[in-house]
This record gives C-alpha cells, sequence and structure tokens, in this order.
C-alpha cells in the first residue's frame, strides 16, 4: 500500500519539476525524502557545479565529514559512496548511489547511506529511483533556465557593446557633416566684420549696424549647429519639428552668403532673390539654413 505522506511528496516533486528555476529548492526535499520513505539511515546529494567540481549540495543524518566533502566531476563514479562512506567514521556500512540524469545530461548523485546489517528493500530502492528521475528533471530544467537566462545577459551586452558602436560611428559621421555646415556658417563672419569696420570708418551707421545684425543671426545658427551635436552625443531626442517660414528662412541663408558671393569676381557677386509666398511647413529651422545655404553655396562655384 502506498503511504498518503508518499503521494504528497510525488506531487510536491512532480510541482517543483516544472516551476524550480535552482536545485536549491528540490534537493533538500530528495534527501529529506530518502530518510522519510525510502527509510535509509542517512542520505546526501552530490552536485555536479558548471565549472566541474563536485559538492555535498544537501544532506541529512550525516557526519561532518560528509557534508564538507567535494572532489572532481571524475569522482562521480562507482567508488563515490565508498569513499563518502570512509568519512562517517564507521557510522555506515553500505552506501547506494542513484545518478541524477536527466535529458542526457549527468548532475549529480544521490548517496543512500544504511547502518548495520540491514540491507536496502528493492521496493524502496525503486522509490528512491523515481525520486531521483524527478529530481533529476527538475534540476535540468533549472540548468537550462539558468544557461538561458546567461544567453540573454550576454546578448543584451553585445546589443548594447552594437549600439555604442553604432552610436560613436554615426557621431564621427554628424561631426563630420556639422563641422562642415559650421564651417559654411561662420565663413561669412568676417565678411560682416569688414563691411561693418568699413561702414563705421565712413559714418554710415546704419550699414554697420545692418551687418552686426547678420553677424549676430550667423552666431546663432552656429550655436544651434553645435547643440545639436551636443545634444546627440548625450543620446538625447533631436529637437521636434515646428512650423517654420521658408521664406524667412531662405533670406537668412542669403544674407549669411551675401559677404560671401559679394568678395568673388563680379560676374559671380550679384544674388537675385525671387521668393513666393508659400505656407509654413514643419521642419528643423537650423538644418534647413544649412541646407539652402549649402545650395547657394554649391551654385555658386559652377
Amino acid at each position: 500500500m502506498v503511504e498518503s505522506g508518499f503521494i504528497d511528496v510525488l506531487v510536491r516533486f512532480s510541482r517543483l519539476a516544472s516551476e524550480v528555476s535552482s536545485g536549491e529548492q528540490i534537493l533538500p526535499l530528495l534527501v529529506d525524502a530518502a530518510i522519510e520513505h525510502v527509510k535509509a539511515d542517512g542520505a546526501a546529494v552530490v552536485e555536479l557545479t558548471e565549472s566541474g567540481i563536485t559538492r555535498v549540495a544537501a544532506f541529512r543524518e550525516v557526519p561532518e565529514g560528509i557534508s564538507r566533502w567535494t572532489g572532481q566531476a571524475d569522482d562521480l563514479d562507482s567508488g563515490l559512496g565508498n569513499e563518502l562512506m570512509r568519512l562517517s567514521a564507521g557510522r555506515f556500512t553500505r552506501a547506494v548511489p542513484v545518478l541524477l540524469v536527466s535529458t542526457g545530461g549527468l548532475f549529480g548523485a544521490l548517496l543512500l547511506f544504511f547502518a548495520g546489517e540491514r540491507e536496502p528493500d528493492e521496493r524502496n530502492l525503486q522509490i528512491a529511483r523515481g525520486l531521483t528521475d524527478l529530481a533529476a528533471v527538475a534540476v535540468g530544467r533549472a540548468s537550462q533556465i539558468a544557461k538561458l537566462a546567461q544567453t540573454n545577459a550576454e546578448l543584451r551586452a553585445s546589443r548594447e557593446a552594437l549600439a555604442r558602436t553604432e552610436k560613436l560611428r554615426a557621431l564621427g559621421q554628424m561631426a563630420a557633416g556639422l563641422s562642415h555646415d559650421l564651417k559654411n556658417i561662420l565663413n561669412p563672419l568676417s565678411m560682416h566684420a569688414q563691411i561693418a569696420k568699413r561702414a563705421v570708418a565712413r559714418g554710415e551707421p546704419e550699414q554697420a549696424n545692418a551687418s552686426l545684425d547678420e553677424m549676430g543671426a550667423v552666431i546663432r545658427r552656429g550655436v544651434e549647429t553645435i547643440d545639436r551635436l551636443r545634444a546627440f552625443s548625450r543620446q538625447t531626442p533631436e529637437a521636434r519639428p515646428q512650423q517654420v517660414d521658408l521664406n524667412a528662412l531662405t533670406r537668412e541663408a542669403i544674407a549669411i552668403a551675401r559677404p560671401r558671393m559679394a568678395s568673388r569676381v563680379a560676374a559671380l557677386s550679384r544674388i537675385v532673390e525671387v521668393i513666393e509666398e508659400v505656407p509654413p511647413v514643419v521642419g528643423r529651422a537650423e538644418e534647413i539654413v544649412a541646407a539652402v545655404h549649402q545650395t547657394r553655396e554649391m551654385s555658386a562655384k559652377r
């Protein structure tokens, strides 16, 4: 007749086999069952770790020498029981090992210790093998979960490293592009400064003030361009597009380019503005100014 307590143990083992995330939960239950239902005088579970070291992971009713034992993977053979029994200082006369094997993986062994002349009952050994198989399934599942967690952690680390690499590459490309934009935007400053200086010398404050205003606009666009690079390097989102007046931005880009164009030969020094009324568009003002200015420069070089 099967004891109701043993049925409870089987139910607990089956549940743990599908739920546990580590052997620490089921191995103590295995040695308890070995004492209470297999009727062993002592029990210990020797666990094979990932590093190839074997150690006693759970025990009950065994001397301290057994509970502290450690060894190598090669020790999980028929001689393991005799080796551990020697550490019992004569307390046990027989040791029966039952391997924890699941899906082709060896995770350790359950050691059943018996004292005196008593021989282990074959029915109880069958119970021990069944419980050990269930425990091995749980330990194997926990091992797979641990490996999956490690793999996921490595994948996350790889993705983060790849993202950082891509970020640095994109940052380098953006820095090169922005340096070109800055050069195009800031080049007219010296032209405006010369015009303002000559206007002051001629006593023409209005023209000087106009040149100073245009210099202010150039500087503002340069600062906005630098801010774009800083925002990108801090991995912050770019500024949200807003409604912009294309005509105003075109005039600003022309004003930025005018001093430089005026320094060219006469055939290229005249800028003709043909601007029609257009509705506002959604975009980033500093990028549109840079694009218009660059187009103006490219046209002048032809």
